[in-house]
Formats: structure tokens, sequence, C-alpha cells
């Protein structure tokens, strides 16, 4: 495929992590669509959030339809039955729709093989905006993104996007600033010093659990686990400074890990269901000021002070350091999270004209008009200038998913990084810079490496049974079940049942694109 690596003068945001000239803007002659899709028919299915779900009368998608002339029929779908029907969808070839939001690469890479879509690098000549935005974009920003939607054959069916990247997902250790700033306790730099910071807090509220980890899988090890080793995660994990591949269960930093939760369990410093908490758990505990630090999305942050601040006005949730663990390699940092996993895939339809309206209405969305109206809309109906900044125009309690359907995962294909930032409270801002100065750079590439038939039966056979079996056996060591003398016996069983055959698979599978 045609390498988009132009590199120009880049200008950072305040917080220098997104290139705004690549964003939007710029000069040239923008592909016009309005002829070419004048009255074209185009089904689009979507996803239907459901902290937003979609409406018909969003200025959004009236903004698409008018200024490509394109008929568009959109069908949304609830998140929670998109895999079902998904699944159905490919299970018709006869009636797929042109074009379809796909929430991650791996439910894009169950179909390839089947041809189920096509390749957009066989129609690039058709993409004009798309070619000459992925040019503009830095050569190493460009290529990070375009090797994570490569499929095992080398080509690109499910288009990278742009705009959301370094904020959507982005996870760290939040805590009660207020509280802290109460009690004049120090900010921690160490997992000593969390341990500390807890068992003064537990002084202070006997009643609470002061750390809280909300599902230790997710939210905890292989968030956290970077604070004891670069790139750590509970399965298989690629350690992007020594270029070679690892399987964190049977590791001694799984067992330190485990033992520092081990010492905050038998203490009370931490919830005593944090393996599995579910989020009306976390929640109760949160807004009851039963604990105090967490792993998150940053996102919380204004969430959590807007519905707190009513009855407490001092509430101030706040990104906090990540405390690095006394180890060789002990960093602080959490891994990476925030990558934007959504896009667009084109339907292999059969009809040409039909795919070839649909690679054109894609392709627009990486235009410079798309851009501006799909992050901001229009002066006076979706925003206003204020003070010399572009302001989104919407009542109290509103956001701009609901209001106008912005940003919205079927709407984010190419949108400006500061249309993002908008949306943020100037404390959300302030931590989300602080977040990305204490993330690792580098995503595991177990997250989105496509794999070959062979590949994937081992992923599939060997990988999901270590899955079940470590992750059972890690929950009886936290919980005391099974006591740590059984961690040799424990490790062994790994090896057994094939942890370096799964590694080997991602190898092979990786070196493809790496």
């Amino acid at each position: 495929m045609k390498e988009f690596v132009k590199k120009i003068t880049a200008v950072l945001l305040a917080t220098c992590m997104i290139f705004a000239l690549a964003a939007c803007g710029g000069s040239g002659t923008q592909k016009d669509v309005s002829e070419t899709l004048a009255g074209a028919e185009i089904e689009v299915v979507i996803p239907s959030h459901p902290n937003w779900p979609y409406r018909d009368d969003w200025k959004s998608w009236q903004y698409v339809r008018e200024a490509t002339g394109a008929d568009i029929d959109v069908v949304a779908y609830p998140n929670s039955d998109y895999s079902t029907k998904a699944s159905l969808i490919m299970a018709d070839p006869e009636n797929v729709p042109d074009l379809m939001c796909m929430p991650d690469m791996s439910y894009v890479s169950k179909y390839v093989s089947q041809g189920a879509f096509v390749a957009i690098d066989d129609y690039l000549d058709e993409m004009p905006n798309y070619t000459k935005f992925w040019d503009s974009v830095p050569e190493e920003e460009a290529e990070s993104m375009l090797k994570m939607r490569r499929a095992v054959d080398g080509k690109t069916y499910y288009p990278q996007v742009y705009g959301r990247q370094n904020t959507i997902n982005l996870r760290t250790w939040l805590y009660r600033k207020d509280i802290f700033e109460k009690h004049n306790i120090k900010m921690p730099e160490t997992m000593d010093d969390l341990y500390l910071a807890a068992k003064q807090l537990k002084a202070l509220y006997p009643d609470s659990f002061p750390i809280c980890i909300r599902g230790f899988f997710n939210n905890g090890a292989d968030l956290i686990g970077a604070s004891w080793s670069p790139n750590f995660a509970v399965g298989a994990y690629y350690d992007f400074e020594k270029e070679e591949w690892h399987y964190g269960a049977r590791e001694n930093t799984m067992r330190e890990i485990i033992e520092y939760f081990r010492m905050l369990d038998e203490e009370n410093l931490i919830t005593p269901n944090y393996v599995n908490m579910s989020a009306s758990e976390w929640s109760e505990l949160v807004y009851t000021n039963r604990t105090f630090i967490f792993p998150q999305y940053q996102v919380q942050i204004d969430i959590l002070n807007a519905d707190s601040r009513g009855h407490n006005p001092d509430f101030t949730m706040a990104a906090m350091l990540p405390p690095r663990a006394d180890t060789e390699r002990g960093q602080n940092m959490v891994a990476k999270s925030n990558v934007d996993p959504c896009g667009y895939v084109v339907f292999n339809s059969g009809d040409e004209k039909r795919i070839s309206n649909a690679i054109s209405l894609l392709d627009w969305f990486y235009s410079d008009e798309a851009c501006e109206l799909l992050s901001w809309g229009k002066e006076g109906e979706t925003y206003e200038v204020v003070n010399g900044e572009k302001k989104y125009i919407l009542e109290d309690g509103q956001n701009v998913e609901n209001a106008y359907g912005f940003q919205t995962n079927s709407l984010i294909v190419r949108i400006k990084p500061e249309a993002v930032m908008a949306g943020f409270s100037d404390e959300q801002r302030e931590s989300t810079e602080f977040i990305l100065e204490h993330t690792e750079k580098d995503y595991n590439p177990v997250r989105w490496v496509g794999f070959n038939e062979e590949e994937e039966a081992v992923r599939a056979d060997v990988g999901a049974a270590l899955d079940t079996y470590t992750k059972e056996m890690i929950s009886k060591f936290l919980i005391g079940t099974e006591p740590l003398s059984k961690w040799d016996e424990y490790v062994a069983t790994i090896n057994e049942m094939g942890a370096d055959k799964l590694l080997a698979a991602y190898e092979s599978a990786y070196n493809r694109v790496k």
C-alpha cells in the first residue's frame, strides 16, 4: 500500500500531543462529491451509544447529506446488540449495507478473509482527500496509526481515523485532590508512598477503602502494570525496549503485583471485591466518600466533579502521578490505552457503482470541509465565536454528542483535536496534559495485530485456554484461596499449555507490520 509519509512543519497544541496543522485546514483542491453523489442512495450502519442514542434530527448527519448531496439512510443499532447485528449482516451477503462503522479491528479481521470488504488500497485513485490528508501527517505518527489497521494480507480494509486518538480511552490513576489537600497528604510517587497514603486515609476514614480497583485485569494489572515494568500486561505483550515478546502472567513482575495487592487487601486498604467489581459498586463508594484513589478514564474527572459539587462544592477529582514500583524497571507510567479503535468498512456488495459511491463518501469524510463541519458544525447553529475562540452552543446539561451527534463513533473519521478538547473543563484539560506525560508511547500489538489462519488457530485454542487458566489462578492468588507457594507449579502449567507457542504466533503476525 502506498505510504502516506510526507513530513510538514507541525504546530503542537498546548497539550503537546496533537499536530494541529494535520488536523484540519490547509490548502489544495478538495474533491467535489456533490455531483458524484447527487441523489446516490447509500446505506450506513452505525452503533447507537446508550449515553447519546442516535437521533434522526442530529445536525451532524444533516450536514453530511447537504454537503455530499447523497440520500444517506442511517441504520443505527444499540451498542449492546451491535456484534449480533454485525454477524447477521455478514451472514446475508446479498443484502449488505454500503458502509458500516466497526468498533475495532477485531471485528474486521474476522471477515476480511471471507472477502466481505473492499481494500481501500485498490481505490486510492478515487480517494484524493484521504491521500492528501495522510500525506500531510508526520511520517512516524501516520505510520504508527496505519500499521494498526493493516490486515493480514498487508492491505487496509479499515482506514484509520484522526482527531480523538490522543484523548479517547485515556486512563490513569485519579484521586480526591480536595481530601489530600485537606489532610496535607503528599501525592504518592512510589507504590510504597501509595501504601502509606492509603494507611493515612484509612485512619482518617475508618469506614473507607482508600484504594479502589474496578476490575483487576482491566483497570488493574493491564493498566498499571507498566509501573512495575515497561509495557507489562497479564497475557502476551511486546516489550518495545527489549524488542521481544513476553507472557506476563508467568513473570516475576506478576508475582510482585499480586503480593502488593494482597498486602493492601490484608490491611483493608482496597475494596474486598476489586477482582471483579461492578460499575455500580464503584460509583456508590465514590459518591459516598468511601474511596479516594483509583485507576479510571480521564473523562470521569468532569463527570464526577459535576455530579458531586452540588452537595459538596469542594469535591475535586484530578489525575494523580502513576506511582512507580521499587523495581529495576519501575516507572511513573501507565500503559497506553488512548487509541481510537473506531472506523468504517466498505462492503464488497458486488455492485461497482455502490462501492464507488461508498468510497466517495468515505473519502469525503477526510476532506477539509468534512473536518470543519463534523468538528464544529456551522456558526450560529452549533457554535459561536467568543473572544476569538469557538464555543459550542449548548443548553445546560447538554454535550456535543447528545445535542448534535458530533464526536460520536460514526462521525470521527477526521475531526479537529481542539474541538474534542473544547468539550472538557479547564480542570480536565489540565489533567489530560498531565496524564499524557505519564502514559507509555506504544500500544500493545496484542490489541490490534492481524493473524493468518494458522496463527488465529493458535490464538483461539492456546490463547483462550491460557487466558482462562491464568485469570482463574491469579484471582485465587489474590484472594488467598491458593497460596503463592504454588507459584512455580502454576508457571510450569502455563509453559506446558503452550505459552511459547502463543508468543511465536504473535511474533510471526507482528513481524509482518512492525
